[in-house]
């Protein structure tokens, strides 16, 4: 591993420290037809038993009827907004890991073939090794 991807790893391991404990759980609070952009007014939380849960995110429409998203942890927010660039990079980096793997089994299968060829050709010699030592002592007998 080169050292921007465990600078990378190093940071997402960091944000995911700072956070809410997952699972979280998106709950509506009422279907509006006050949608903006495609959000939804509910809450984003962590259960913490069946009766109380951890806000992670809120999101209600403030006066003018416009979402407003709040958080109580700023570090929340943050891994919502590195989000993307985090699973692109870490999905980039499962890829890359497994081409190598691949690469490496595929090199694994032809060295396991060609130790399978180099012993054949090996036996093969030393038959042939005893053969031409029994007719050399057959002429020396001569």
């Amino acid at each position: 591993m080169d050292k921007l991807q465990a600078d990378k790893l190093t940071e997402i391991k960091e944000v995911m420290s700072k956070i809410t404990p997952g699972p979280w759980n998106w709950t509506m609070k009422e279907w509006t037809s006050n949608k903006y952009d495609g959000l939804e007014i509910g809450d984003l939380e962590h259960k913490l038993d069946s009766k109380s849960a951890e806000l992670v995110l809120c999101i209600e429409n403030n006066e003018y009827g416009h979402p407003v998203i709040t958080t109580g942890e700023a570090s929340n927010a943050e891994l919502i907004a590195h989000a993307p660039e985090y699973i692109t990079y870490l999905l980039q980096l499962v890829e890359t890991q497994a081409k190598a793997l691949d690469e490496a089994e595929g090199m694994s299968k032809r060295w396991e073939k060609a130790f399978v060829n180099a012993d054949k050709q090996y036996l093969k010699m030393e038959k042939k090794a005893a053969e031409l030592g029994r007719k050399l002592e057959a002429l020396t007998q001569v």
